[in-house]
Formats: structure tokens, sequence, C-alpha cells
């Protein structure tokens, strides 16, 4: 039985947020290494600093015997490097998610640099409540993010408008140079990558050696299922709400594991209901009578014309 929108979009939330806590995404090379950025102490976020361990902060509860406390915790699966402040040397910027009651998720944007032989966070600013990381970018000694938050009739839970802001780091503190609305978010958002399947479901790394990926263009996808080729059509019902028309593939036979993997990846797909973003992936979502699901997909970039 579907709930409400907010319920379901709720949930897709909450397993997308699992899945970058979690570092599903791929690890760029670093030069601030990840143990180092997960007990690290930032500040900027409450009163007081806080210091993660293995990731992690969690404060005490609210309430005494409450389950409700505040907690911040790092996200490991994007980072970005360049020169932020001019020194020749390379800044590091992270993004943190803090929740301390209700429903809401704040993602900051923080800056990590070595100073002194010591690395150090060195700024930190909010970036809002359940936004949709579609990518950081270093340019030109500046940071650009793009991402999806909520329009002005958006519910919280639900964001649809594209926003670019760039920052720099000026006296300890990112600064809002520019910030450009970029209307509602669609399909052609997805176009011009090869987005190639790294968990299915959202907490299962894909076997190594079965390559699965999926194209947009147009009104259709187009893609590789682990064994064969396969295409469909598909509608943006209402911004990040899709459906994906039947499906046809080719008829190759495979080793057992990639026919597996490519039917339970098929049938997944044409249960496909939303699509949103997180940390630069692709999160497609779907249902069936067990609840609901979500496959994560890195973006790759380069030629992305497959034949449909």
């Amino acid at each position: 039985m579907r709930g409400t929108a907010v319920d379901r979009h709720s949930i897709w939330a909450g397993l997308a947020l699992a899945c970058v806590l979690a570092s599903c995404g791929s690890q760029p090379e670093k030069t601030i290494s990840m143990p180092t950025l997960n007990n690290l102490t930032y500040a900027g976020i409450y009163r007081t600093p806080v210091t993660l361990q293995n990731g992690t902060y969690e404060g005490q509860p609210f309430v005494q015997g409450g389950a409700a406390r505040p907690r911040v915790q790092l996200v490991s699966s994007l980072q970005v490097y360049g020169d932020l402040d001019g020194d020749g040397s390379d800044e590091t910027a992270v993004f943190l998610t803090e929740s301390s009651a209700g429903s809401g998720t704040i993602t900051w944007l923080a800056v990590v640099a070595q100073r002194n032989g010591q690395a150090m966070n060195v700024a930190t600013r909010r970036i809002g409540d359940r936004v949709q990381i579609r990518s950081l970018t270093y340019k030109k000694g500046t940071l650009v993010l793009d991402m999806i938050a909520a329009g002005p009739h958006d519910p919280a839970c639900c964001p649809t408008l594209k926003i670019r802001n760039t920052y720099r780091l000026d006296s300890g503190q990112l600064v809002e140079v520019e910030s450009r609305k970029e209307g509602q978010v669609s399909l052609r958002d997805l176009e011009g990558r090869i987005w190639r399947l790294t968990r299915f479901p959202t907490d299962t790394p894909v076997p190594d050696g079965i390559t699965v990926n999926i194209v947009f263009k147009e009104d259709k996808v187009a893609g590789t299922g682990g064994c064969n080729r396969y295409f469909a059509s598909i509608k943006n019902n209402a911004a990040e709400e899709i459906a994906i028309g039947p499906i046809s593939s080719t008829r190759m036979a495979c080793p057992l594991a990639e026919m597996d993997m490519e039917s339970r990846y098929l049938q997944a797909l044409q249960n496909v209901e939303r699509f949103s973003f997180l940390a630069g992936d692709l999160i497609l979502t779907w249902q069936d009578k067990t609840g609901v699901h979500a496959m994560r997909f890195a973006g790759l970039q380069g030629e992305a014309n497959q034949k449909s």
C-alpha cells in the first residue's frame, strides 16, 4: 500500500542519506587522509567545536534517557581539493551533516587546511536543510556548488530548485560570491553522462567484474544490465518523479551471476518512481511489496551517446 507523497519522500531521503554517510561512492586521491578528516575537530556548527570519532560526533541526549541528541557526521564520499587561499598548497573541502531532532538534516561545507604540519578546520558554512548535492568543483580559487534546494512552493522534504553557489575563502570564512537559480530539476539534468551502478540496493556494492549502467537521452533510457543491452522510454511526471516504460533487451547468455544481477536490476528499474542526487551521484528509488529501495550510480564524464 502506498503512503503519502511526503511519507515516501521521507523514506527515500533516509535511504539516500544512509548511503552517503556509509561512503558508498568512490574515493578520490587525497591530500589529507580520510582517517584525519574522520577524527578532526570542526567548528561553526554548534556554539562549541565538535571532534569526530571515526567520522561521527554524538552529543548528550536533549532529554535524559531520550533518543534525540545532536549528531554530526562526515560525508566521506565526496571531497574536493584546490588552493583556496593562494598560499600554493591545496585545501580540502568536505561536507558534514547535522541532525538534532525532527526530520531535518542540515548540510555544512567545511574547509580543512594544513597549518604548521597539522590539519585543521579553517572555515565552515551552512548550506541548507535537506538539500541534494549535485556536484562540488574547484575553479580558479573558488568552490562551485551545484545543488537542489526547496523552491518557494516545495515542501521541505522534496526540493526541486537547481541552485549554483560560488564560494571563496576569505579571512577564515567561506564567503558566497554568487548565487544563481537555474530552474526546476528535470530529466535533462541526467543527460550527458554514463551513470554506472555502484550500489544495488543502497547498502550493497555491485560485485566486481559486473558492469551495469544507464544513459538518459530525451525521452529514452538505455544501458547495459550486466549482460545484455536494454532500452526503454521514460517520462518525467513531476520534477524528480519519473516512470520508465516497458523494457526491451537483447538476449545474450552470460554467467549466472551476471544474469541474476541483470534480472534483479531490470525488475527494479521498471518500478523506479523517483530520481535524486547525493554527493554528486544519482539515486533511483522504487517500491515493491517489501518497501521502498534505492540504487546508486556514479556519473562518468565523457561520451554518453548510446544508441536506442
